[in-house]
């Protein structure tokens, strides 16, 4: 009876197996046979019915996701996982470990096929966020590196160019096929190439130049590779008017700032620029902060302190040209209480400030200049004498603004060269006449402040007083402010002034006299004031009588008119 019974069970359980899918169309039996198959350990059977089952459960997705692990599908068990909104800490630590497991897969397959693999590495990477593990940061740099060797191998060096932003530059292959790339771009350019693919190729040269374990091994490999930068910077300097010199100044600049570092550590070296990619800028800046005595001055050590310190990011920004991007952030960098971040700062400033100078912007540059903290500078002093010298400046406004950025702190010798300059412009300025008297008289008040001993200054400045009384007289008798133009002529001290006033005073006299005045009522109330205004600076002058004559004509012919 026994065997019968089982005989029975048996051709049943061959005729579910054999008809399943037709037996149970519903898809909740596949979840009944899902969870028994979990049950049972039969991972495979469990996988395969929740794949034909239709899983909105928590419960369900879990197991699973929990089956394909099993199987040592990690994808198709992370794809089921993320659709779990759970914080629970252990399934945070179940998705982390299965995560682990695919890195793992990833890495194996780079391993096998790098270059065929590493398009389908790189979209997992990023479908599940795996790079945000220690071990999934360094899949994607060998991603990285991988893709910039297929790019190598493809002669797609605009393509590497381009992928600069995502390079991982403390990888040394990654460092060296952007230097190749970058050396590439400018042996081919028989045209001007823009100025940021410039700065690429210094960039990666310089910092290659120094790299520990890709960098060249012997001195004539690194002079070789000097002079070639040289030559084609300087190539294109002659095509670059404008930008040429700045590339050859930061080459120079840079590889000495780098030459003299890496006698200081066996670490990689960047430029400044790289650094800040490449996340070491802190690292060198606290190399440079232990090695005051590497440098020559205070001034060189701040120098290079600061251009791997916080006001790195600015003074980039001040040497790539965007200037209001700078100024954006000198607020913060003030506030920072450290002496190579304050040097970046002011020089950041004065930058800024030259930079609206130059632009005609010279309020915005002259509150730039004046309202920072005190930083007088040989380099500020440079650019401001070449801003007072400059011979495009038809109306004076640098001039103008130089006046009031000059109050900062100055010790004699600068003085004496900026009273010398500002007298020598004026003197240009009036001869041609592209500056107001007023500006003129200011330029000179300045200079004499700056320098008082300096006696061709002071007899500008004699000069330019007398023609603004003499401009401020006109301009008064225009107005018909006699008496304004009377205590000029008093004031002044000039004796051309006090005849340019008496003789203004005949000419008004003279008008009224040839009948220029229209009513007469109007005449004579001028006349008097004119001729109170002329008493009043000297009344036994030739032009008071004059003007009474006049007067006293004017008078008779009112009363033969009122007969």
């Amino acid at each position: 009876m026994r065997g019968k019974v089982f005989a029975v069970v048996l051709s049943w359980v061959r005729k579910f197996c054999r008809t399943k899918v037709t037996v149970y169309p519903d898809p909740t039996q596949f979840l009944q046979i899902a969870r028994y198959a979990l049950l049972a350990g039969q991972w495979q059977q469990a996988a395969d019915a929740y794949t034909e089952a239709n899983l909105s459960a928590p419960a369900d997705l879990y197991h699973a996701g929990f089956a394909q692990v099993k199987l040592g599908d990690a994808i198709a068990c992370l794809r089921l996982w993320r659709q779990l909104d759970c914080t629970h800490p252990d399934f945070i630590v179940q998705k982390e470990q299965v995560s682990l497991l695919l890195i793992e897969e990833l890495h194996c397959r780079l391993d096998e096929n790098p270059l065929k693999q590493e398009a389908e590495v790189r979209q997992l990477l990023e479908e599940f966020s795996l790079a945000y593990l220690p071990s999934g940061g360094g899949l994607l740099t060998r991603c990285r590196s991988l893709r910039l060797a297929r790019l190598w191998q493809e002669e797609q060096i605009e393509e590497i160019f381009a992928s600069a932003d995502e390079t991982d530059w403390l990888q040394p292959t990654a460092l060296a096929v952007q230097a190749k790339a970058a050396c590439q771009l400018m042996m081919e350019a028989d045209i001007t190439i823009p100025t940021a693919q410039a700065r690429h190729f210094i960039n990666c040269c310089l910092s290659l130049l120094f790299h520990p374990e890709v960098g060249p091994q012997s001195e004539p490999q690194r002079q070789a590779l000097l002079d070639f930068g040289v030559d084609v910077l300087r190539r294109q300097a002659a095509r670059q008017l404008n930008n040429g010199g700045s590339l050859l100044w930061q080459w120079e600049e840079e590889l000495a700032l780098l030459r003299r570092m890496s006698r200081l550590s066996a670490m990689p070296i960047f430029t400044p620029a790289l650094a800040l990619q490449a996340k070491i800028a802190d690292q060198l800046f606290i190399l440079i902060q232990k090695s005051r005595d590497a440098f020559a001055d205070s001034s060189k050590w701040m120098a290079a302190g600061a251009v791997y310190s916080s006001a790195a990011q600015a003074l980039l920004l001040v040497r790539e040209g965007d200037y209001d991007g700078a100024m954006d952030t000198l607020v913060e960098l003030e506030e920072i209480d450290d002496p190579f971040v304050a040097w970046g700062a002011a020089q950041v400033r004065t930058a800024c400030g030259l930079h609206y100078l130059y632009r005609g912007q010279c309020r915005k540059a002259e509150q730039i200049l004046i309202n920072g903290p005190a930083h007088w500078t040989a380099e500020l002093e440079k650019q401001l004498l070449a801003a007072i010298e400059r011979d495009d400046n038809q109306d004076g406004t640098a001039l103008a603004a130089c006046l009031g950025i000059l109050t900062l702190p100055e010790n004699a010798e600068t003085g004496a060269v900026f009273c010398s300059t500002l007298t020598n412009q004026v003197v240009r300025l009036r001869s041609s006449e592209e500056a107001s008297p007023k500006l003129l008289d200011a330029a000179m008040r300045k200079a004499v402040a700056l320098n008082p001993n300096d006696d061709f200054a002071q007899m500008i400045f004699d000069q330019v007083r007398r023609d603004l009384a003499l401009t401020e007289i006109g301009e008064a008798f225009d107005r018909d402010c006699f008496a304004e133009a009377a205590r000029i002529a008093t004031a002044s001290r000039f004796p051309q002034a006090v005849e340019q006033f008496f003789e203004t005073a005949r000419q008004v006299a003279a008008r009224i006299e040839r009948g220029d005045y229209a009513d007469q009522e109007a005449a004579v109330f001028t006349l008097n004031e004119l001729l109170d205004s002329v008493s009043s600076v000297d009344s036994s002058h030739g032009a008071v009588r004059r003007i009474r004559r006049v007067l006293d004509g004017l008078r008779i012919e009112a009363r033969h008119e009122s007969l």
